[in-house]
């Protein structure tokens, strides 16, 4: 990015931010970015390594591991802290917040909190995001709070049943909290906007749904922004500054679960969503959606698929399920590139141009993303069943956590 600084600037002062952006410089080009909320340094699941990516996993060090409770989580972190929550699977859960070079815990916020299993262990399914110096977490049963980075003390704590005047739903709060300048962005149905400083309520969308399990994004489209989320029997947009509503599309999926976030691609124009029952690229012009293409054998009910050089990857199948595939196509017209059967069930990011996968077994997987045929390059187990938490690469390290609470971090050799 190429910046042009108009600002006068002393010239002792000078010297000291030249040192100061040089050595910002040659961390980020050490280490990479930061993974500071759920999608990651780019809204959507991707990252970019400073001095390359190690594919071999064989050449990968176990750094730490550490024990955090049972839950979804994942991995999130800010400069050397790494950041997630867990239930005791008694009375509380709590965020944890650690050193990404230790792994020891540097804060710990414990709160009492429902586990609330149902077909799956329990625990929080939301992930901790970190602004500045602040750090926002959605308990599973909807207690949002907000945290500072340094301490873990309590800025501010909304609960979000008796604000919103709902339900708990009935796998509990799915949405990590999303930054947008001032406002914090939560889903649960409707769309619901915080002050992020004060945790007061700025609008709530006004259609009253069933609540999703997933995150919704913001994008932008024709120099406007607006904000795409999944509800329990559908997909609505609504404008990002004041959450009216642009567009509806009602869908039906199995038992009325929805977890994954829509993946917006090509300028907002063109929305990618992945369902238990189907998958289909929508087009939005702003006003309206219109269906481009659906394939009802293309099923997914929590993983987010990832783009690479114009070429969408994703796993079809369902969680447990060994017969799952693992597969690339053409986003624009659905046509399948390849795909390979009995991958089994996972969770994918990419880094550079490789994917990161963590299959639900706890094997760490890298092939590369490649549009002609599915080319492996390593596999390592790594943790325990169940995973259904995607791992993440940031600062250099690559992190990890099964629903169990075991939490892994390595290192390259």
């Amino acid at each position: 990015m190429q910046m042009n600084l108009s600002v006068r600037v002393h010239p002792s002062k000078s010297i000291c931010m030249a040192v100061s952006i040089s050595l910002l410089q040659l961390i980020t080009n050490a280490f990479g970015s930061d993974w500071s909320t759920w999608l990651g340094p780019h809204e959507d699941n991707t990252t970019k390594s400073a001095n390359g990516f190690e594919t071999d996993l064989s050449k990968w060090t176990v750094a730490w591991k550490t024990e955090v409770g049972r839950g979804y989580s994942t991995i999130t972190t800010h400069g050397n802290r790494a950041f997630t929550k867990g239930h005791d699977e008694a009375s509380h859960e709590a965020v944890y917040c650690f050193d990404i070079e230790s792994g020891q815990t540097i804060w710990r916020h414990s709160y009492e909190a429902a586990l609330m299993p149902r077909a799956h262990g329990g625990g929080p399914n939301a992930s901790v995001v970190i602004d500045e110096d602040r750090v926002y977490a959605t308990s599973k049963d909807g207690q949002l709070h907000c945290l500072r980075v340094d301490s873990g003390e309590v800025v501010w704590r909304v609960d979000l049943p008796n604000a919103l005047g709902m339900d708990v739903p009935s796998w509990g709060f799915g949405s990590s909290p999303i930054i947008y300048g001032d406002q914090l962005i939560l889903g649960a149905g409707r769309i619901i906007s915080f002050d992020k400083m004060t945790g007061k309520i700025n609008w709530v969308s006004e259609t009253e749904r069933r609540a999703s399990y997933g995150t919704p994004v913001i994008f932008t489209y024709n120099h406007e922004d607006f904000i795409a989320a999944m509800h329990g029997n559908g997909f609505f947009i609504v404008k990002a500054n004041s959450g009216e509503e642009v567009t509806e599309k009602r869908i039906t999926t199995k038992s009325n679960v929805v977890s994954n976030t829509p993946f917006v691609f090509e300028g907002g124009e063109r929305i990618f969503i992945h369902t238990n029952a189907f998958s289909e690229v929508l087009r939005f012009d702003g006003t309206d959606i219109e269906i481009e293409w659906i394939d009802r054998k293309l099923q997914n009910s929590q993983t987010a698929a990832v783009m690479v050089g114009g070429v969408l990857y994703g796993l079809n199948g369902l969680p447990e399920n060994d017969r799952t595939r693992i597969y690339a196509r053409n986003p624009n017209t659905g046509e399948a590139y390849w795909s390979i059967p009995d991958f089994g069930f996972g969770s994918l990011i990419a880094v550079d141009e490789t994917l990161l996968i963590l299959t639900d077994h706890g094997e760490l997987v890298t092939a590369t993303a490649n549009q002609e045929s599915y080319q492996e390059i390593s596999r390592r187990m790594i943790l325990e069943p169940t995973c259904w938490t995607k791992p993440i690469y940031a600062n250099g390290r690559i992190f990890a956590r099964n629903d169990a609470g075991q939490v892994i971090c390595l290192v390259q050799d």
